[in-house]
C-alpha cells in the first residue's frame, strides 16, 4: 500500500467529514490524525479527501482509515516525529523538495508550483534546467552521461 503525505489543509475536508470524530485534529499541534478505535468503517474521510489519490486510505487488514501523520506516531524512530520533529519522507528525498511549514502555499491536486531543477538535482546526476533543454552530447558528456560526470570531466558510465 502506498501512502501519500498528508498536505495536513487548513480546512481539512476529512475531519468535518468524519460522523463520530474519528479523524481529528490533535489540540495540542494540529496534526490531522485518524482514532482508530473510534472509526466506525464509513470512509467519509477518503472520499471527503480533495487530493488524487486521497490521503486518508483505507486500512482493509485493520477496518479503519489511516493517513500520513508526520511520523507523529512512528516507532520505529530513535527521535521524536511530527511536528518539530523528522518525517521520514523529509529525511529521503532527494531532492530536499518536501518540507513542512507554518506559511500556507497554494495548493492544487496536481501540486505544487516548484522548480526541482536545483542544487540537489545536479548532486544526483541529473541535468539542470538549463542543460534539459539542450542534447548532452552538445554539453560535451555524451548521450549517456550526466551533468555531475561532465563536471567531473568524465565521460565513462
Amino acid at each position: 500500500m502506498q501512502q501519500n503525505q498528508c498536505r495536513q489543509c487548513p480546512y481539512p475536508s476529512c475531519v468535518e467529514a468524519c460522523p463520530v470524530g474519528a479523524m481529528h485534529a490533535d489540540p495540542a499541534t494540529g496534526v490531522r490524525l485518524v482514532d482508530e478505535g473510534k472509526c466506525i468503517g464509513c470512509e467519509r474521510c477518503v472520499e471527503a479527501c480533495p487530493f488524487t489519490p486521497s490521503r486518508v486510505q483505507w486500512n482493509f487488514e485493520d477496518k479503519h482509515a489511516q493517513k500520513c501523520d508526520l511520523c507523529k506516531n512512528t516507532p520505529f524512530w530513535d527521535e521524536a516525529g511530527g511536528v518539530g520533529g523528522k518525517q521520514l519522507c523529509v529525511e529521503i528525498c532527494p531532492m530536499k523538495a518536501i518540507s513542512f511549514t507554518n506559511e500556507l502555499p497554494v495548493q492544487t491536486d496536481e501540486g505544487y508550483t516548484a522548480n526541482l531543477r536545483n542544487d540537489h538535482y545536479l548532486e544526483i546526476g541529473l541535468p539542470s534546467d538549463d542543460e534539459a533543454r539542450i542534447p548532452p552530447a552538445q554539453l560535451g558528456y555524451g548521450a549517456g552521461g550526466t551533468a555531475a560526470q561532465a563536471a567531473a570531466g568524465s565521460n565513462e558510465k
